[in-house]
């Protein structure tokens, strides 16, 4: 391999590299906004905000709980794994 391939390889592998950090950055500051819409959904009590929410756990688990706070079974329905949207539902008396 001659001097021009191993530059031609290190400029690839910094180009890769600097790609993924600019991924796990971008997923890090998604993870703080998705979050941050939690907590303001649950301290103003509106189920409107977890659909802002882009991680589907994260969203679910935001739609059970105000569900749950507001003892309103039909939020529910706007989880979307059937398993954790059953739960949901059996928990509200």
């Amino acid at each position: 391999m001659d001097e021009l391939d191993e530059e031609y390889y290190h400029d690839q592998i910094i180009d890769l590299l600097r790609s993924y950090e600019d991924r796990k950055e971008e997923k890090q500051k998604q993870e703080g906004l998705d979050i941050y819409y939690v907590n303001l959904a649950i301290k103003e009590g509106k189920s409107s905000i977890c659909g802002r929410i882009s991680d589907q756990n994260m969203k679910n688990a935001c739609y059970s709980n105000i569900a749950a706070s507001k003892k309103d079974s039909s939020i529910c329905n706007m989880i979307s794994n059937p398993d954790v949207r059953k739960s949901c539902i059996a928990g509200i008396p």
